[in-house]
């Protein structure tokens, strides 16, 4: 073992207390100890919670997977090609003309400093707050989303990206959509719970 199991034992009784981080390899280490741990980064435990409940949900993983974070998601597609991110971008103008021209300007996600966030839908996949961002995004311009894929299955037919924007049409459905909306809430409402 290499410890020295009397000195362990006397460190125990005269250390009452373990203060730790979130993170996961502290948190295996702490279960090893008889002291009460208190956990310091709840920030962290909140993100870890969220980000977690998603992955071991069937439905969210594999609307996660296929439409906002896979490596073939609409997504990732969206934000790796130059020309398909373009006509994103004509379309997420479009409907915030659209919305303007009804009077709706809630629903604009073109912000006066930061015009460009609302066609930004690139990802950090390690940080939960970068996978919100693209979650709202993508919730937030879904008819533009949708336009798009739409222009990928007429413009590139007989090649990868319509085979692609297809996992992404077939299964979009009202429960597909509620469970992108459901995440996308979720992971805003526990941001702004951390922060």
């Amino acid at each position: 073992d290499g410890i020295d199991q009397d000195l362990k034992g006397v460190m125990e009784k005269a250390w009452t207390s373990l203060t730790i981080d979130a993170a996961a390899d502290e948190q295996l280490s702490a279960r090893q100890t008889t002291q009460t741990v208190t956990t310091l980064d709840k920030a962290h435990a909140s993100r870890r919670i969220t980000s977690r409940t998603f992955k071991v949900d069937p439905l969210f993983k594999t609307v996660l997977d296929s439409m906002v974070v896979g490596k073939r998601s609409i997504c990732s597609m969206i934000h790796h090609s130059l020309h398909i991110r373009e006509v994103f971008r004509s379309n997420v103008m479009s409907e915030c003309v659209a919305s303007a021209d009804e009077g709706d300007d809630d629903d604009s996600d073109v912000e006066d400093d930061q015009p460009d966030a609302a066609f930004n839908v690139g990802v950090a996949l390690h940080r939960f707050d970068s996978l919100s961002k693209r979650l709202g995004r993508m919730t937030r311009n879904i008819d533009a989303v949708v336009k798009t894929a739409e222009w990928v299955m007429l413009f590139r037919t007989g090649k990868k990206e319509a085979a692609q924007v297809r996992v992404f049409l077939e299964p979009l459905s009202a429960q597909t959509y509620l469970a992108i909306v459901g995440m996308a809430d979720a992971a805003d409402e526990s941001i702004s719970l951390t922060r």
